[in-house]
């Protein structure tokens, strides 16, 4: 799927899952999040997961772009289970909505190298990079540009896991979950304020990694957002604020149990 990157480590993915539902559990229309899910399953090939995300995504759109970039994703998952009928089914299914969609050109050619046919994959692989010729300012600015930061919602995650929590409070699961709750309770407030603002106003994610959401939208409530104090528009601002959040968190955990509990 055409969305920006994201990079997900193995302890705090969870947490950035748990966000991201919260947000559909109040807008469960939000494309952006459906496919910022599918490419966090992904990461971690959990391909139901990723193929229920993306069918969810294709059923609450009827634009062609965002069709074409849907079954093009689901057809990459397929190849990577090496489902060939089912990803060449998607990735067929993509350029009926999009025929210039290079990428659906391009897996629809590693397609066929793995099938061991090389004049389809040659011919594939020829439409992709006419196209992508064809496309040279677009791809500059796709491929070499960073997504500007400008309106961020940081993440801050709780502790590691639940069982490193759990193992700290002596197995006591009240006063675990409290403290659990307790860590994510900043960005659930912040979340739920940035919703209720934007109630009835477009609210769109521009770029997401493990630790900060940037939103789009209205630049007035965008800016009021930020006098708030729900989003950041300094990104350096952030970073020093994140890192002296899991400071906090982390403050109460020795190596020993670290080790112990990961």
């Amino acid at each position: 799927m055409e969305i920006v990157d994201t990079t997900y480590n193995n302890d705090i993915y969870d947490i950035a899952i748990i966000a991201y539902k919260l947000v559909l559990s109040i807008a469960p229309g939000n494309l952006e999040c459906w496919k910022a899910l599918s490419t966090i399953y992904y990461d971690f090939k959990k391909y139901h997961h990723t193929r229920r995300c993306t069918r969810k995504v294709i059923s609450l759109t009827s634009d062609s772009t965002l069709l074409s970039q849907g079954y093009n994703f689901l057809g990459v998952v397929y190849l990577d289970q090496a489902r060939h009928d089912k990803a060449l089914e998607c990735l067929d299914k993509s350029l009926e909505y999009n025929p210039e969609n290079y990428t659906a050109w391009s897996n629809k050619a590693s397609l066929y190298r793995e099938l061991n046919n090389p004049e389809k994959a040659a011919y594939c692989q020829l439409h992709a990079d006419e196209i992508k010729k064809s496309l040279p300012q677009q791809l500059e600015e796709e491929e070499d540009g960073e997504p500007e930061l400008e309106y961020i919602l940081p993440i801050f995650p709780p502790r590691d896991n639940f069982s490193l929590l759990l193992g700290m409070y002596d197995n006591d699961a009240k006063v675990a979950l409290s403290s659990w709750a307790d860590d994510m309770e900043f960005t659930v407030e912040k979340i739920r304020s940035l919703i209720g603002l934007f109630k009835g106003s477009e609210l769109n994610i521009s770029y997401t990694d493990n630790t900060i959401v940037c939103v789009a939208g209205d630049e007035e409530l965008l800016e009021l957002a930020v006098e708030q104090e729900i989003l950041h528009n300094d990104n350096y601002l952030l970073k020093s604020e994140y890192q002296e959040k899991l400071k906090e968190i982390e403050s109460n955990v020795t190596n020993d149990e670290y080790d112990t509990y990961r």
